[in-house]
């Protein structure tokens, strides 16, 4: 919730009622220099702790780039693949708690690693404050 797409590639924003075993949406990367990006404003709480909350995973046969920037500064970048995952979905959590009283222009991408099945399925992403 709260999120908008943009340069969304090969297939466009596809939900996957069943993609290992879960509901998904599935994203693409525009083209090799692109990334699929998904972005929204967002107000960081002062006095709580707050999470970004990404569940992702890859199509069998490919991997991709997963870059977290907040105010354009990268704060969280891996590659997301069967070697990299250690069960099918990818649970990461990013503090964002540093950002307290600030205004963030939050951006997750589906970047492209080897221009090769680059398809992001997005089991979850939450923004939490406790």
């Amino acid at each position: 919730p709260g999120f908008r797409v943009r340069d969304v590639g090969e297939g466009g924003v596809r939900p996957q009622p069943s993609f290992r075993n879960e509901f998904a949406v599935q994203t693409h990367p525009l083209s090799r220099n692109m990334p699929c990006v998904l972005y929204r404003n967002l107000d960081v709480p002062k006095g709580k702790t707050t999470k970004l909350k990404i569940k992702a995973s890859y199509h069998p046969h490919g991997n991709w780039q997963l870059r977290v920037l907040a105010n354009k500064k990268v704060i969280h970048d891996q590659i997301v693949s069967y070697g990299t995952v250690k069960s099918e979905w990818l649970e990461c959590e990013i503090d964002l708690t540093k950002h307290a009283g600030k205004r963030l222009n939050l951006e997750i991408e589906n970047r492209a690693n080897d221009w090769a099945w680059e398809f992001g399925f997005w089991g979850k992403i939450e923004v939490v404050s406790n």
